[in-house]
């Protein structure tokens, strides 16, 4: 019987923190987590740069700190193409037609590999998060999930832009499985 890796997708924007707040919240749980990606626009724009900045800063020789224990988890990153070249936006339909396909794909190879898929959906372009979402309805199993999370406000602006990329239990962030 293989061994499921449990790995975490997260669609990816300007704001990094969602994808560390998701991610303490699911190993919180008891999810054992190994790998961590994020599927995003080529990082052409500084923020979006900044967000993968701060993440690989997070994953440093595969090590990942909550709660004052370390775990093994490896990170990488997931561009969006179109043709075999990268996206750097969705503008347009041709750009959303290469999402759709990056996304449909990637899950697909995912799931042909002894996997638990946990999906976030609260970073990134929206049309990124519906059409992961799609996948994941035709694609995943019962093991498999997909999260958005709920900030509160207060919290939104203390954490903005990666100011913050952790919160004790307490700071009211809840996570929600999308039926």
């Amino acid at each position: 019987m293989p061994e499921y890796i449990h790995t975490f997708v997260a669609t990816l924007g300007g704001q990094p923190q969602v994808v560390t707040f998701t991610l303490d919240l699911l190993l919180r749980r008891g999810f054992p987590i190994r790998e961590v990606i994020v599927i995003h626009p080529y990082a052409s724009h500084p923020r979006l740069q900044h967000s993968l900045d701060l993440l690989n800063a997070e994953f440093i020789s595969d090590r990942y700190q909550i709660d004052e224990r370390v775990l093994t988890c490896h990170f990488r990153p997931k561009v969006l193409e179109l043709d075999n070249a990268p996206l750097v936006d969705i503008s347009d339909n041709a750009s959303a037609k290469g999402t759709r396909e990056t996304v449909f794909r990637f899950i697909q190879e995912l799931k042909e590999q002894p996997r638990h898929i946990h999906l976030s959906v609260t970073g990134g372009r929206r049309l990124m998060a519906l059409l992961a979402v799609s996948a994941a309805q035709l694609k995943f199993d019962p093991f498999d999930h997909i999260w958005h999370i709920y900030t509160p406000e207060n919290i939104k602006e203390q954490v903005k832009d990666g100011m913050c990329m952790h919160v004790p239990p307490e700071a009211g962030i809840s996570l929600i499985e999308v039926p």
